[in-house]
């Protein structure tokens, strides 16, 4: 990176402010730079910050997104990984693609390390900060590390501080996402798990056999004080958490499971090979169908329960249960839903019907004043739906191999480009079907 790419993401992150989830609106200014030598650049973006008064309105949210490379999102920057893992940042006003690395010499390769993981040759450290989504905040970097550690940071990446350490019967953490105040974890597994303390009290968990059903869960830490707190765990056949929707102080958690066992084409029970599942004889399983038959049944028993996460009160209740084939889409002040054969509606979070729709929602994305409707696969077609006026206020057609959108903020569209590539598209291009604007991301 040379020093003119170095002042630039220097400048950039000067601009950012403290974004909050789903619209909630903050009064946190904009941090000045880190060096003397980019005065000027920091200085320019803190009045740039000031008086565009854009960042004071609804439009001032992130979304962190699996897609694009487990990407923190704004309408100003996206942060995210490339196929090798390394941090980026998109500038969404100069359309410049940069590593997040500020050592002007450095040539961005990986940290060579020994077989027993010592470090040999010191790479960049855009490597070397989280896989998962990272979020900016203020001066600050929060992420969660490759030793399952919540950390912060200076914006830099250096100067790193352990918040905490999530629970070490998480194996493996899917979904990372934040609140304003907290980063959450989601895991699903199917192993017994036993703590055990060493002398020094220290605990460690021993992975033991896999258990007839699998254990589904989402961890919450205060990234103020560390306080790790399990906020959600249940257990069930084929038990699945989808990642949360963060909407102000509430989580909207989706948790998809079984009634009855999964028995697979090959003769395996939720995964096991049927010489080694001693918990449940494949008699009882079909009870009296065949291995066909069974396997066309088993949609039947597949379900969604729908959890609501305060974050304020820590008060965790069950907003909707025992769903099938329906659609659900959150926002702060009200959701949008439909099941199989219905038309949708707007409804208060109390339960009030606010708007009948007169149409079944098969698929839509928020933004930052409503949703945007989409049939993609039959029609391939979007429309922005006014949810004051209950119109449709624009609507474009556009092949899902050309761009398919997954997250609309502010005047930014994130998506899929030609069906391979991850990048971005003005909204204005977008509504007017100009895909042949959008811009992909860097990756290597």
């Amino acid at each position: 990176m040379n020093n003119k790419q170095m002042k630039r993401i220097i400048a950039l992150l000067a601009f950012v402010l403290l974004f909050t989830a789903c619209g909630k609106n903050n009064d946190t200014g904009p941090s000045t730079g880190d060096a003397n030598t980019e005065e000027n650049q920091t200085s320019a973006a803190t009045e740039a910050a000031t008086a565009d008064t854009s960042l004071n309105n609804d439009s001032r949210w992130f979304e962190c997104s699996p897609m694009h490379g487990a990407s923190f999102l704004t309408k100003d920057y996206a942060l995210y990984h490339d196929h090798h893992g390394r941090l980026q940042i998109f500038d969404v006003a100069t359309k410049q693609d940069l590593v997040y690395c500020f050592d002007p010499g450095c040539e961005h390769k990986e940290t060579k390390r020994s077989m027993t993981g010592e470090i040999l040759e010191q790479g960049c450290i855009a490597y070397e900060i989280s896989r998962f989504p990272v979020m900016i905040k203020e001066d600050h970097l929060y992420f969660l590390n490759y030793s399952n550690e919540i950390c912060v940071s200076d914006r830099q990446g250096e100067n790193r501080k352990v918040i905490a350490k999530i629970p070490g019967y998480i194996l493996e953490p899917y979904n990372v996402y934040f609140s304003e105040q907290a980063i959450f974890v989601d895991y699903s597994t199917q192993y017994d798990m036993t703590e055990v303390k060493d002398n020094n009290g220290e605990s460690r968990w021993i992975i033991g056999g896999t258990k007839q059903k699998r254990t589904g869960g989402v961890v919450s830490v205060d990234l103020d004080t560390g306080k790790v707190t399990e906020i959600f765990r249940r257990e069930d056949h084929s038990a699945y958490v989808a990642k949360g929707v963060v909407c102000g102080e509430h989580v909207y958690i989706g948790y998809s499971y079984n009634d009855l066992p999964y028995v697979s084409p090959i003769r395996e029970v939720n995964g096991i090979p049927l010489d080694v599942n001693k918990g449940i004889p494949l008699d009882e399983i079909l009870n009296g169908m065949t291995l066909e038959e069974y396997v066309a049944e088993l949609p039947k028993h597949a379900w969604t329960d729908i959890y609501d996460y305060n974050t304020a009160t820590g008060e965790i209740k069950l907003f909707m249960e025992h769903q099938q084939d329906f659609s659900l889409f959150f926002r702060d002040d009200f959701y949008a839903c439909n099941k199989a054969g219905e038309n949708g509606a707007f409804y208060r979070y109390n339960g009030e019907k606010i708007l009948q729709l007169d149409f079944s929602i098969k698929g839509a994305l928020r933004t930052d004043k409503g949703f945007v409707f989409c049939d993609v696969i039959e029609q391939e077609e979007y429309w922005l739906f006014d949810a004051e006026t209950g119109e449709v206020v624009k609507k474009v057609k556009i092949p899902y191999a050309k761009f398919l959108p997954s997250c609309f903020i502010g005047d930014c569209v994130y998506g899929t480009i030609d069906g391979n590539a991850d990048g971005y598209l003005s909204a204005e291009d977008f509504w007017a079907g100009k895909t042949e604007n959008a811009v992909k991301f860097a990756v290597e």
